[in-house]
């Protein structure tokens, strides 16, 4: 009796989690195609990279500046802000 009933709840149980993981793997991959993060835009002002507007990395027109300069990512490996970004949305 106890062989059936842990069967039947072990087998429920499993199916149970592989369903709310499914869903949950489908709910966090729907996210990133709507949800853009918003990233600082920064333009060289002499040695110093300066935040100048909101972009993304998203295919898109390019960001740029209130000066109409292009706005880039900061890499922190290269210490330049040279990764180009698009306008965000």
């Amino acid at each position: 009796m106890k062989t059936k009933f842990l069967k039947l709840y072990v087998s429920a149980a499993v199916f149970v989690f592989a369903v709310m993981g499914a869903f949950a793997t489908n709910i966090e991959s729907s996210n990133k195609k709507t949800n853009t993060t918003n990233i600082p835009g920064y333009v060289r002002n002499g040695n110093v990279c300066e935040v100048v507007a909101l972009c993304s990395d998203q295919p898109g027109p390019n960001c740029t500046s209130p000066s109409n300069q292009q706005a880039f990512d900061y890499d922190s490996v290269e210490n330049e802000c040279i990764i180009p970004l698009s306008r965000a949305q």
